[in-house]
């Protein structure tokens, strides 16, 4: 496999089988916002999965991005593939060398938020 790119566009169709899969490699879907891609490529090792997880505080809370406050805090993370990803049809795109994301997960400032990050 030379590389696999799901968009974020991608990912609330295929909801049920992404989930299956980030948890069949050990990630927990609730860390992986949905407006970021998700990329499958070779490493040195084999193939790893590339994505942006939330950054959470000791109590599992997200953290707000200290450098832009409207937005909750993501880094990107590296694991192993260790089972590979779902047929999406043309749904994923064979272009790993796409970077960045097509959008931001927003930090709510409305009526019950308390101005806490949330998805």
């Amino acid at each position: 496999m030379s590389g696999l790119t799901i968009p974020p566009e991608v990912i609330p169709l295929h909801l049920p089988e992404l989930r299956a899969w980030v948890e069949a490699n050990g990630l927990d879907p609730h860390d992986l916002p949905m407006c970021h891609p998700i990329r499958v490529e070779e490493g040195e090792g084999g193939a790893v999965i590339r994505y942006r997880a939330f950054v959470r505080d000791a109590d599992g809370r997200k953290q707000v991005d200290p450098g832009n406050p409207d937005e909750v805090w993501t880094e990107e993370r590296t694991v192993p593939c260790a089972v590979p990803p779902p047929r999406l049809g043309g749904s994923a795109t064979s272009a790993p060398e796409q970077r960045g994301g097509a959008g931001r997960e927003r930090v709510g400032r409305g009526r019950g938020s308390r101005g806490q990050a949330h998805r």
